[in-house]
C-alpha cells in the first residue's frame, strides 16, 4: 500500500461525533464494522492502483 495511506483512510473515517461511521453504517446495513469494511476495500483500491502505475498501466474508470 502506498506510505500513510491506511492512516489517512482511517482519518478520513473517523470523525468528532462518529458521524461519520454513522452514515457508512446506514450505507452498509448488512456489514458489522463499517469502519474495519471500508479502510479494507479503499487500501485494496490503493494497492490496485500503485500497482497499476507501478508496471506503467492506464486505468480508465467509466461513470454514467
Amino acid at each position: 500500500m502506498l506510505p500513510d495511506a491506511e492512516a489517512a483512510i482511517l482519518a478520513a473515517l473517523s470523525s468528532p461525533g462518529g458521524e461519520t461511521l454513522a452514515v457508512a453504517g446506514e450505507l452498509l446495513p448488512g456489514v458489522d464494522r463499517p469502519g474495519e469494511y471500508l479502510t479494507r476495500h479503499l487500501a485494496a483500491l490503493l494497492d490496485f492502483y500503485a500497482g497499476a502505475a507501478h508496471h506503467e498501466l492506464a486505468v480508465v474508470v467509466w461513470w454514467d
